[in-house]
C-alpha cells in the first residue's frame, strides 16, 4: 500500500489524521461491502461540526490497530481475517489493513495451521443461499444480508411503501408519487395526458370487463382478462378489486379503445401518498407535472429520462421500471441541483439493529438548473445528480477540500441551510424519521430471507449491510426518498470521498467485529443471557462507531417499530415459513397458500375469500411480483387483501390483526 504521506506501521497520530486521500466515487454502481478507503483530510482541514466525532473515530482506530499489531508481534493467531479474494474495492482492503487485520487477497491459499481466526469476514456482491451454505462454520460474517438486493429495486420498494400507505396514508408522504411500469400503463397514460380518471365505482363490473376484453381481442390475448373476470365474480365487486390493487382498473371513459391494443394488462393501485404542497405547486401556481422513468434494476443513472406528455412515455416493451413524479422545485446551491447519499448500516435484522452515519455525501449536478421543458428535459447534467454521469461533464469539479467541488461533505452545507432559515437539526430528524420508517417496512422481508439462509443462527449476526439512501430536498427543505442503493460505491476520486468513505467503512468494520474483540472473554460471553449480551453489544457499538447514530434498538426507531411494524412479528414470520413447507426456500406455492386458508379456517369468519378465490388472488399477486413463488413480501400483501373492507379503514386493520393472530395460533402456538 502506498500512502500520500508515507507508509509504515508507526505513523504518528498527526500523520494518521492529516493523511490526504486519493480516490472515491459515490456513483450508483454496485460495490463489495462495508467499505473502506484509507485516506482523509484532518479534522482541522475538515473544519466541520462533526470534527469531534471524527477525532473520536481516529482515536478508536489507533486503539484497534494497536491491539492487532500487538498480537502479531507475539506470534498469536489473528483475531480477524478478511477473506477478500472476491473483493474488487481497494477501499475495503486499505481500511482493513489500516486496522491491523490479516487480509487474504486474490490468489492466496490460507494455511489452516497459521490462519486460525476467531472471526472471518467474507466480502461478496450479493449473498445468496448457495454462498451462505459454503461459509465455514463458526463466527464467519459477510458484508451483505441474504438476498437484500431485490428489495432495493425501484419496483419492489414502491410495492412495499404502497402497502404501508394503504394502512398509514398520511405517514409515508416522503416517497414521490410512483406507478409501476408497464403494469399501470393505462393509469399512467390517463394522468400524463391530463384526462380526469373516472373511478371504478361509477362503472359496472360487466362494462369494464367487456371493454378490457375487446381491447385484448386486438392482440389475441385473453388469459389475463380471464383471471380478472373470475376474480370479479369471486369477490363480487370491482370496487374491491381496484381498492385492493388486484389489477382491474376503471380508466377514463374516453381513454382507450383503440390505443389499448398497443398496451399490456393493467395491474396494481397507484402509489399516491398525500403530496406536500411545495412539491405540487410553486409560488401558488399549478404547473405541468414532469415525470421520470427509472428502470427497476438500473444503476448509475442508466435508462433514466424525463417526460411531460404521452409521446414522451417509454415504449410499452421497455423493461420493468417505475414512473415517478419529478420534484421540479429542488433546493439549489450555487444554482445547481444536488442530492444526499446517506449511509445506513444494518448489523442485524433479527432483531433489527441499524445506524445512520452523521456524515453524508452531497452530489451536485454540473449544469445550472432550469425547470424542465420540452427543450431541456434531455440534459442529464442538469437534472441528474449521479456521479457516474456528471464525472464526464466538462464542468465537473474535483474539490481540493470537502466543501468545494461537485461532491461535498453534507455537513459543509450547514452554513447554507442556516443562512436561508432552515434548521439543520430539524432536517436531519426528518431524514432519520424517513429512514427509520423505511427500515421498519424492509425488516420483516429481510428477516425471512435471513432465517431461510441461516436457520440455526439464534443471534442474527452472520452478516451486516451498508445501504445508500438517496435523498432529495425541495426548495422548502422537505426531504424525499428517491431510492435505496443496495451496494453504494466505495471507490474514491478525491479528498471528500476519502474523508467520508474511510470514516464510514472503518467504523463499519470495527462495529461488526463485536465477537472478535471479546475473544479472551469467550467463556464468560457464552454464559450470558440474551439481555446481558445485547447490553454488552450496545455499549461496544456506541464506543466503536462514534460516527453512527443508533436507530435500533433503544434508539430513534423503537417507537416506529411498534407503530409501523405490522408484519414484523417473529411469530408471523415463523408461521409463514412453516406454512410454506419447503425448508430454506422462504417461498410459498399456490397449493400451500390455499391450504393455509383452509387450515386456519379464515373463510367465512375472517375474510370473504374462499378456496377458489384464494387461488385467483395468488395468481393476481404473483402476476405483479418478480418472484416465481410467493415470498414473505407477497404474503403480506395477500393478508392485506384478505382483510380488506371497502371504505372501512379501521375495520380492515382489525380484521388484519385477527387474521394474523389466527395464522400464528394455527402454525406456531398450535404446533
Amino acid at each position: 500500500l502506498v500512502f500520500p504521506h508515507g507508509d509504515g506501521e508507526e505513523r504518528g497520530a498527526a500523520l494518521m489524521s492529516d493523511r490526504d486521500s486519493d480516490s472515491d466515487s459515490d456513483s450508483d454502481s454496485d460495490s463489495d461491502s462495508g467499505d473502506g478507503d484509507s485516506s482523509s483530510g484532518s479534522s482541522e482541514a475538515v473544519g466541520l461540526q462533526d470534527s469531534h466525532f471524527y477525532a473520536l473515530f481516529l482515536e478508536h482506530r489507533r486503539a484497534h490497530r494497536k491491539l492487532h499489531l500487538k498480537r502479531k508481534r507475539r506470534g498469536a493467531p489473528p483475531l480477524v481475517v478478511l477473506d477478500a479474494r472476491k473483493c474488487t474495492q481497494d477501499t475495503i482492503l486499505q481500511c482493513s489493513e489500516e486496522l491491523g487485520w490479516t487480509v487474504l487477497r486474490y490468489g492466496w491459499v490460507p494455511d489452516p495451521k497459521k490462519i486460525a481466526p476467531h472471526m472471518a469476514f467474507r466480502t461478496t456482491t450479493n449473498l445468496t443461499l448457495e454462498d451462505a451454505r459454503a461459509l465455514a462454520p463458526g463466527t464467519v460474517k459477510t458484508n451483505h444480508l441474504p438476498n437484500a438486493g431485490p428489495f432495493c429495486t425501484k419496483q419492489e420498494l414502491t410495492r412495499i411503501i404502497r402497502r404501508a400507505q394503504m394502512v398509514f396514508p398520511d405517514e409515508f408522504t416522503f416517497y414521490p408519487t410512483s406507478y409501476l411500469w408497464p403494469e399501470q400503463y393505462d393509469e399512467i397514460m390517463a394522468i400524463v395526458s391530463g384526462r380526469k380518471r373516472v373511478g371504478s365505482r361509477q362503472k359496472s363490473v360487466s362494462s369494464t370487463i367487456k371493454k378490457k376484453q375487446e381491447a385484448r381481442d386486438c392482440t389475441g390475448s385473453s388469459s389475463s382478462d380471464s383471471v380478472d373476470r373470475k376474480l370479479a365474480d369471486s369477490f363480487g365487486s370491482l370496487d374491491l378489486l381496484e381498492d385492493m390493487g388486484t389489477g382491474v382498473m376503471g380508466a377514463d371513459e374516453d381513454a382507450e379503445e383503440s390505443s389499448d391494443c398497443a398496451r399490456g394488462s393493467t395491474s396494481g393501485a397507484s402509489v399516491s401518498p398525500p403530496r406536500r404542497k411545495s412539491a405540487m405547486k410553486q409560488k401558488g401556481t399549478e404547473k405541468q407535472k414532469t415525470w421520470m422513468f427509472k428502470p427497476s434494476g438500473g444503476l448509475a443513472g442508466d435508462g433514466i429520462f424525463l417526460f411531460q406528455s404521452p409521446r414522451g412515455m417509454p415504449d410499452i416493451n421497455t423493461k420493468a421500471g417505475v414512473v415517478q413524479e419529478y420534484i421540479a422545485n429542488p433546493m439549489l446551491i450555487d444554482g445547481l441541483k444536488f442530492d444526499l447519499r446517506v449511509y445506513v448500516l444494518v448489523t442485524s435484522v433479527k432483531p433489527l439493529r441499524a445506524f445512520v452515519h452523521r456524515e453524508a455525501m452531497a452530489r451536485f449536478a454540473t449544469q445550472a438548473y432550469v425547470e424542465p421543458t420540452e427543450t431541456n428535459m434531455r440534459k442529464a447534467f442538469m437534472h441528474l445528480t449521479n456521479y457516474s454521469l456528471n464525472k464526464y461533464s466538462e464542468t465537473f469539479e474535483v474539490g481540493l477540500s470537502v466543501d468545494l467541488g461537485s461532491k461535498r461533505a453534507a455537513s459543509s452545507l450547514d452554513s447554507y441551510f442556516y443562512d436561508h432559515g432552515f434548521d439543520v437539526e430539524v432536517l436531519w430528524n426528518r431524514i432519520h424519521d424517513m429512514i427509520t420508517k423505511t427500515l421498519v417496512l424492509l425488516q420483516p422481508y429481510l428477516s425471512v430471507e435471513y432465517q431461510a439462509t441461516f436457520p440455526k443462527d439464534e443471534w442474527g449476526n452472520k452478516s451486516f449491510h451498508l445501504f445508500g439512501f438517496d435523498v432529495l430536498l425541495d426548495d422548502e427543505c422537505n426531504p424525499y426518498l428517491l431510492e435505496i442503493n443496495h451496494s453504494p460505491s466505495l471507490s474514491c476520486d478525491g479528498p471528500t470521498d476519502s474523508y467520508i468513505k474511510e470514516w464510514i467503512v472503518t467504523e463499519t468494520l470495527m462495529g461488526a467485529s463485536f465477537e472478535m474483540l471479546h475473544d479472551e472473554e469467550e467463556e464468560e460471553i457464552a454464559d450470558m443471557s440474551w439481555d446481558e449480551m445485547d447490553e454488552l453489544r450496545i455499549d461496544f457499538e456506541d464506543e466503536a462507531m462514534p460516527g453512527f447514530v443508533r436507530l435500533f434498538p433503544t434508539g430513534e426507531g423503537d417507537d416506529a417499530l411498534e407503530r409501523y411494524g405490522m408484519f414484523n412479528d417473529d411469530a408471523l414470520i415463523v408461521a409463514f415459513l412453516r406454512a410454506a413447507g419447503v425448508r430454506g426456500s422462504g417461498e410459498m406455492s399456490s397449493a400451500r397458500f390455499s391450504q393455509m386458508i383452509r387450515r386456519c379456517k379464515l373463510y367465512p369468519q375472517f375474510t370473504s375469500v374462499d378456496g377458489p378465490a384464494a387461488d385467483l388472488l395468488y395468481i393476481s399477486i404473483m402476476r405483479q411480483s418478480p418472484n416465481h413463488n410467493m415470498k414473505y413480501s407477497d404474503f403480506c400483501e395477500a393478508l392485506q387483501r384478505l382483510a380488506f373492507v371497502p371504505d372501512a379503514e379501521q375495520e380492515s386493520k382489525d380484521r388484519l390483526d385477527r387474521i394474523m393472530d389466527r395464522i400464528i395460533t394455527t402454525f406456531v402456538v398450535g404446533d
